[in-house]
C-alpha cells in the first residue's frame, strides 16, 4: 500500500507534466513541482488534500481485501499443497500465534527461524484408512536429500500437535515420519573390459561406478516420488563402460515387514528408500564380447 508521500509525489509529478497546466502556468518542464510552487501555495494544499483522501481510500480498500481474504480462507477447506507447505513451515520449539496458523517472528533472528524449521521434505496425500474413509496422510523427514532421516519421537509429537491446532475441522490426519523403506536388487551388467574389470571396478579410479549409480539413483529420487525399474536401468546404462544392463529382480519393504517384489514401479511407503547393506545389492558382471 502506498504512503501519503508516495501519492503526493506522484500527483505533483503529473501536475507539472500536464501540457494544459504547463501552458496555463507557464511552467518550466525541466524543473520539479517544489522548484516552482511553494509548500504553502494553494496548489500544494489542494494536492495534499487529494493525497490524504486517496491514502485513506486505499487503506479502506486494503482492509476490506484483507478481511475478505481472511473470510475466504476460514471458510474454504485447505488443499493438500497447503498441508505440505505447512509441514515445511513447522518450527520446532515454538508455539503458534493464538487462534492462528502462523508463527510470530518478533524477537527472532533469521538464523533462529531457519534452525527451528527442521523439516526439509514433506508430502500430503489422501489415502483410505482401515474403514475405507479418506484421510490426509502427511509424511515429513529432516536432513539433506542424500541423508534423509526420520524425526525423533519428541519432534514427531511436536509436529502432530502443530497439525492438531491448524487442521480443518473434521479432517482426519495421519502425521508420520518414518525410517526409509529397505531396497534390494539383483542386476546383471555386461562391461567394456577396457574400462571396467570383471568385478565392476574402474581401471582408473578403482571404484565401483555401477553400485554408486544405484545408490545415487535412490538418494536422488524426489521425496515421495516414484521408483521405477526402467529409470533405474537407464541410470546404470549411463555409467561409462557399461554396455548392457538387465535388472533381474527388485524388492522393497517397510520396517520389519517381508520383502515384496516391485512390479515395474513403486512409491516408497516412507517416502524414500535405501539399501540397508552392500549385500542387498547383488551385481553380476560379465565381459561384453
Amino acid at each position: 500500500m502506498r504512503t501519503i508521500e508516495e501519492i503526493r509525489s506522484k500527483i505533483r509529478a503529473s501536475f507539472v507534466a500536464n501540457p494544459t497546466i504547463v501552458s496555463a502556468y507557464g511552467l518550466d518542464t525541466t524543473k520539479t513541482f517544489t522548484e516552482q510552487f511553494s509548500n504553502v501555495s494553494i496548489e500544494s494544499d489542494l494536492i495534499d488534500v487529494v493525497a490524504i483522501a486517496a491514502f485513506y481510500l486505499e487503506s479502506l480498500f486494503y482492509l476490506l481485501k484483507a478481511e475478505t481474504d481472511k473470510s475466504i480462507e476460514e471458510k474454504m477447506p485447505h488443499t493438500l499443497r497447503w498441508y505440505r507447505n505447512k509441514a515445511l513451515g513447522f518450527r520446532y520449539g515454538y508455539a503458534l500465534i493464538p487462534d492462528s496458523d502462523e508463527y510470530s517472528d518478533i524477537g527472532l533472528t533469521e538464523t533462529q527461524i531457519l534452525d527451528s524449521q527442521i523439516i526439509t521434505h514433506a508430502s500430503a496425500q489422501e489415502t483410505p484408512d482401515s474403514t475405507g474413509a479418506l484421510l490426509v496422510r502427511i509424511k515429513a523427514v529432516k536432513g539433506e536429500a542424500t541423508n534423509l532421516q526420520a524425526l525423533s519421537a519428541t519432534e514427531r509429537t511436536a509436529l502432530q500437535g502443530y497439525f492438531a491446532e491448524l487442521k480443518d475441522a473434521g479432517v482426519k490426519l495421519l502425521v508420520q515420519s518414518l525410517p526409509p523403506d529397505s531396497f534390494r536388487a539383483t542386476v546383471d551388467v555386461w562391461v567394456n573390459p577396457l574400462l571396467l574389470d570383471i568385478g565392476g571396478l574402474s581401471l582408473i579410479t578403482g571404484t565401483e561406478p555401477v553400485r554408486e549409480a544405484v545408490n545415487n539413483y535412490l538418494q536422488n529420487l524426489p521425496f515421495n516420488g516414484e521408483f521405477s525399474i526402467m529409470s533405474l536401468t537407464d541410470e546404470i546404462q549411463k555409467v561409462e563402460g557399461v554396455k548392457v544392463v538387465q535388472v533381474k529382480s527388485t524388492e522393497s519393504r517397510y520396517g520389519s515387514l517381508p520383502f515384496t517384489v516391485i512390479q515395474d514401479k513403486i512409491v516408497p511407503d516412507a517416502g524414500y528408500m535405501r539399501l540397508d547393506a552392500a549385500t542387498d545389492l547383488t551385481i553380476n558382471y560379465y565381459v561384453y564380447a
